[in-house]
């Protein structure tokens, strides 16, 4: 039967208004013999959804509050995955090239930021934009009319969005329901957010939000509703939100605004109260094994009491073994190669990675030998390699790259495919051999510079780096030069030199820094912009040169203390930082506010005179939070190792609080009067045997730091950020040392790899398998009357994913980097269980609009039917989806199977035949208003539903 239907809706965003204008039936006290239930679902973009709605005394229009689970999303005020839905806010956000042309990436402060409504985009069809009166629309038309009342520079301003059905909300109209934020260095506050204030229906029935401010973050406090504008009656109902502000949450998160400036979410909700009753919502909270909030039980009180309260209580996945405590098992050897005895030297020479060269999330080896590059794939599961394949005969010693100092080897996705490609500094210039799903093309020549027969001898002294300089998605090129820091811009099938880039003097070798690793320099955004900066320590502060997107900025100090070698006398001699072999300093963003972070480790020799005097010596230089122990032994002459912590404020960098934990010492030397260049030798010498790493130890998402001391090899500590310190966070015993392995890489656990580190040892590459199970993730849903579980897979390890092909920058096809649902167990309402399973096809997305989604998704759920041997038949029902815009994550068509199983012996998993037995295809059409990408509005509409059901023949 074929049937068309006119469509009920024409808008992709519909769902927004739901929020607002669907009254609540609910009532103040639940029935008995109910429970706390809400509805578990799968969203189309893998995500474990919960979603329970909050029971309040009824009116004529009450808000219509909820609390929500994401399993993909992170932490926030109501703890790991959830939120509070029923609010909404207008912010200043930066612009964007896809729409303005221009990609800013964080906030300017001025008239060139734009406006975003819960994430949207607004887009100017009156007046100019950010002045009074002007008139919006969300990019994807949602039907909202938005007018900015006041000009958004004004602390007064405020927002006004009336819907199709006559609502009219205000967004900011009241003091409490706006936040302002002053920049670093100005005294200007700048109004950032216009939270919900007040929403009226067509019948001027109302109702009031009013907030708590708190270092820089807004939270409803008090609803007041039952109110009505024509008739003059006050608002006499009241929901108040208890955010227990005298006891701040144990791990505060903090939030990089922009402008130098982070807010802090210090507050978690407690519980929700009404003044009609004394019914009442509680929210309890536990720690993850990574110290995260997370909520363990919420309960609903009808009479205010404890007793009789609807409960809903939440296990979340461990980060431990349960047996055994450990995060990280036990190393062992995973493949039989890649070793010193396999004649795999050095790390320069021999350089071995972890690589995803055919784009399926999954990280192979690539070895560059003697005679070429090697490649060994994982194995399907994922707990072993398979024996090297030779895939290029190039980039090998017998080819001339002797090393990696003089003829340095990248892999890194060049051409934004997805698969990572090779990037060789050879005598002639950059070479390239791009990544073709399953192996490497020839290389070829992109850019004729930046190679030893142009002067650039040796990465110490010429550092050459890949990092995006331009914010367009792909790495260009960075060199420094002993004048100048010269830039080639990556354009996907060759590197093109940028004058405009190429000007800036400093962090050169005329400029005093003429050895990386005395002077170190690196590329990463500090700013958070999207765009690469430079970063250099010396001995007098550290450096930042911002990208703007065309060039770098002159450089400014970020810190004062003493980054480089620095030589003191007075009651004996300390050389500190004396290189970045002995002293690493590494970047990584270690308190989650997505800011890199800089993490120095220090080895210092210390000389002292006879008397023991301390005097000037204990002056450091720089602040550190771990500092090593002095040797009993030799008390006047010894080495020593501290850890120094810098946050990154987005304009300075500042040292975290000292702390007293004491580590043990790296090394003593029975030397007399050694020379610095000696001392500083020896200390990297020592350094080597002391393993210094960072890596996500506990899964909150920060960098941890990873320490092995040479005087307890299998022992590996590692320290963490939280409440505003570094602390240990737990140590590890292994049956052998990392200090054996080459080229240690971590994985992190949403990479999908079975393991938490992998080196190469001298018999072979050897690995510690990650022992945790979603950390941050609910696995059960446990109510009153009844139960469901989430079983939950990374991407690459999801055998049922297909993954998409064929697409070219600036779309790229996805194999990793989340997590999905694999299966549910779910009541059938009946007293009994079903199971659900779920299957993911074609990933996508865009580097200017962001994830496209999955072209499909498809779940098959058991019914109530059997087979003879008791296999119980499904349906499969599959959703295709639009993954072009504006018309992403439009449904297009689904499609119902009625599965019957055939199978003769119940032992073996029996074959499924499968009989289409309904369809629905939506055909759509987009209308457009404006005519510059920063004017264009977009309506898609359905045009026509087409219909399909057959009788099944099963």
């Amino acid at each position: 039967m074929t049937r068309k239907k006119e469509p009920l809706c024409g808008l992709v965003s519909v769902c927004a208004l739901i929020l607002f204008s669907v009254s609540s039936l609910a009532y103040a006290a639940a029935l008995p013999g109910t429970s706390l239930t809400g509805e578990l679902t799968v969203t189309p973009s893998g995500a474990a959804s919960y979603h329970l709605p909050l029971l309040i005394p009824p009116s004529h229009f009450p808000p219509n509050l909820s609390l929500q689970y994401s399993s993909q999303a992170g932490n926030g005020p109501l703890g790991l995955g959830w939120s509070l839905g029923g609010f909404s806010q207008l912010s200043r956000c930066p612009r964007v090239k896809a729409i303005d042309g221009v990609d800013d990436g964080v906030l300017q402060f001025n008239n060139n930021d734009r406006l975003c409504l819960d994430g949207q985009r607004l887009i100017l069809v009156s007046g100019i934009y950010g002045g009074n009166n002007a008139e919006y629309r969300t990019q994807i038309d949602s039907g909202l009319k938005i007018v900015g009342k006041g000009a958004f520079s004004s602390n007064t301003a405020a927002f006004e969005i009336r819907t199709q059905d006559g609502q009219v909300m205000q967004y900011g109209q009241t003091a409490n329901s706006r936040r302002g934020i002053t920049p670093a260095g100005t005294s200007t506050v700048i109004p950032t957010v216009w939270a919900l204030s007040r929403v009226t229906d067509r019948f001027t029935n109302y109702y009031d939000i009013n907030y708590l401010s708190d270092s820089g973050m807004l939270y409803p406090q008090t609803i007041n509703y039952a109110g009505n504008t024509v008739s003059g009656k006050n608002s006499f109902r009241t929901i108040t939100l208890d955010w227990a502000p005298s006891t701040p949450r144990p791990d505060i998160i903090p939030v990089y605004v922009g402008g130098g400036v982070s807010a802090q979410v210090r507050y978690r909700l407690a519980g929700v109260s009404n003044s009609v009753n004394s019914a009442r919502y509680r929210i309890s909270y536990t720690q993850s094994d990574a110290s995260l909030s997370t909520i363990s039980k919420i309960e609903y009180c009808p009479n205010g009491s404890l007793i009789n309260c609807l409960n809903l209580e939440n296990q979340y996945g461990h980060g431990k073994d349960p047996a055994t405590g450990k995060r990280i098992s036990d190393f062992t050897r995973v493949l039989a190669n890649f070793g010193a005895s396999q004649g795999w030297s050095s790390q320069s020479i021999h350089p071995r990675e972890l690589a995803d060269i055919n784009g399926n999330g999954k990280l192979a080896i690539v070895g560059f030998a003697s005679d070429g590059v090697y490649v060994s794939l994982p194995s399907v599961h994922g707990s072993s390699f398979y024996s090297p394949d030779k895939k290029l005969s190039d980039f090998g010693t017998s080819k001339g790259w002797r090393n990696n100092e003089e003829f340095p080897r990248l892999v890194v996705d060049v051409n934004g495919d997805g698969k990572d490609d090779i990037v060789g500094f050879s005598s002639t210039g950059v070479m390239v051999a791009l990544a073709n799903g399953s192996g490497f093309n020839s290389p070829t020549r992109w850019f004729s510079d930046f190679g030893t027969g142009s002067g650039w001898k040796h990465q110490d002294s010429h550092l050459r780096g890949l990092a995006d300089v331009d914010g367009d998605g792909l790495p260009d090129i960075v060199g420094f030069s002993k004048s100048r820091v010269i830039v080639a811009l990556n354009k996907r099938t060759r590197f093109e030199s940028a004058p405009a880039f190429s000007t800036l003097t400093a962090f050169t070798g005329d400029a005093g820094w003429s050895s990386n690793d005395l002077t170190p320099r690196m590329l990463e955004d500090m700013n958070g912009d999207g765009k690469a900066d430079i970063v250099g320590f010396d001995v007098n502060g550290a450096w930042v040169a911002l990208s703007t997107g065309s060039s770098f900025d002159t450089p400014t100090k970020w810190s004062s203390e003493k980054w480089g070698r620095y030589r003191a006398r007075g009651c004996g001699r300390i050389i500190s930082w004396g290189s970045q072999t002995a002293s690493p300093r590494m970047l990584a963003d270690v308190n989650g506010d997505g800011l890199p972070d800089v993490i120095g480790f220090d080895s210092k020799f210390i000389t002292r005179p006879n008397t023991g005097s301390d005097g000037p010596c204990d002056d450091f230089h720089v602040p550190r939070v771990f500092m090593g122990q002095r040797s009993e032994s030799r008390p006047n002459h010894y080495g020593t190792f501290n850890i120094s912590v810098f946050l990154n404020t987005g304009n300075s960098l500042v040292p975290i609080s000292t702390g007293t934990q004491e580590i043990p010492p790296v090394a003593l030397y029975p030397m007399s009067e050694p020379t610095d260049d000696d001392l500083v030798s020896a200390l990297a010498r020592e350094s080597s045997r002391a393993f210094r790493g960072l890596h996500d130890y506990n899964g909150d998402g920060m960098a941890d730091i990873v320490l092995q001391n040479r005087f307890s090899p299998s022992k590996v500590d590692f320290l963490g950020f939280q409440s505003g310190s570094l602390i240990l966070l737990g140590s590890d015993t292994f049956n052998s040392s990392i200090l054996d392995m080459n080229g240690v890489e971590f994985a992190s656990n949403e990479s999908g790899e079975r393991y938490s580190v992998i080196g190469f040892s001298p018999d072979g590459v050897r690995a510690g398998r990650n022992l945790s199970e979603n950390p941050g993730r609910i696995l059960s849903f446990k109510t009153d009357l009844e139960t469901s579980t989430i079983s939950y897979s990374p991407l690459p390890q999801l055998l049922s994913y297909s993954r998409g092909t064929g697409s070219t920058f600036p779309i790229a096809d996805i194999a990793g980097g989340i997590s999905v649902v694999r299966s549910m167990v779910v009541p059938d309402g009946l007293g009994r269980s079903r199971s659900i399973s779920y299957s993911y096809g074609e990933l996508r997305t865009h580097f200017d609009y962001g994830s496209l989604g999955f072209r499909w998704v498809e779940e098959q759920s058991q019914i109530d039917k059997y087979d003879m041997w008791g296999q119980p038949a499904s349906i499969l029902k599959r959703s295709e989806f639009h993954q072009s815009f504006p018309l992403t994550g439009s449904l297009h068509r689904t499609q119902a199977q009625l599965c019957a199983p055939l199978g003769m012996d119940p032992n073996d998993p029996p074959p499924v035949e499968c009989q289409v037995i309904s369809q629905e295809v939506s055909d759509w059409s987009v209308t457009e208003t404006g005519t510059t990408a920063d004017r264009k509005v977009y309506r898609p509409h359905i045009t026509k539903t087409t219909e399909h059901t057959w009788e099944p023949a099963l």
